[in-house]
């Protein structure tokens, strides 16, 4: 019975060691190691980002895509800055996708030229998730003028240890009536 409740231990701290895991999630890198980008971007080191040295920056009709996996109750948080470089009627816009598309800002929010500021996005996922999160840009309507999106502090947050143990606890109490009936 020791070894079982031993292994069903270890199997519960692999688990809870078993998070979210995206690579190179500042760009601190000073690439896009690690991301699979499809259209326009650099990484860039201007004083005018959040965190680190170093920023992501895509353009046009671009995305930036990682694979990943999210288990539910585990959030994915970055900071992100939408920068129109264009005019209405021609509503370029920013996106997340996850299990789920957000849209982050487009020219209509911002206005002509218009520019977000720094903003924080944060997301809880409601189940297990396996699959690429993807950032993208649309430059819509036309080809003479494109926004931008830029992204610092990618990151993935897990479940709580506390959730875990708390599992665990229900587990170990679930067994230990059984074996005492």
């Amino acid at each position: 019975m020791k070894k079982i409740s031993l292994a069903g231990l270890l199997f519960l701290f692999s688990i809870s060691n078993a998070n979210a895991a995206l690579l190179n999630i500042g760009f601190e890198t000073g690439d896009f190691s690690d991301w699979t980008l499809v259209g326009t971007g650099s990484v860039k080191n201007d004083s005018d980002h959040p965190e680190g040295q170093y920023y992501g920056s895509i353009t046009g009709n671009s995305s930036l895509i990682q694979s990943t996996d999210f288990f539910g109750g585990e959030t994915i948080e970055f900071m992100w800055k939408f920068i129109a470089n264009d005019y209405l009627p021609y509503n370029d816009f920013a996106f997340f996708v996850g299990d789920q598309y957000f849209k982050l800002s487009d020219v209509a929010t911002v206005g002509d030229y218009g520019n977000s500021g720094w903003n924080k996005f944060s997301y809880t996922v409601a189940e297990t998730y396996f699959g690429p999160v993807i950032f993208g840009i649309a430059n819509v309507g036309d080809s003479g003028l494109s926004s931008e999106l830029q992204l610092d502090a990618v990151s993935a947050v897990p479940v709580p240890a506390a959730i875990w143990l708390f599992g665990s606890a229900i587990m170990g109490l679930v067994g230990f009536s059984r074996r005492k009936s």
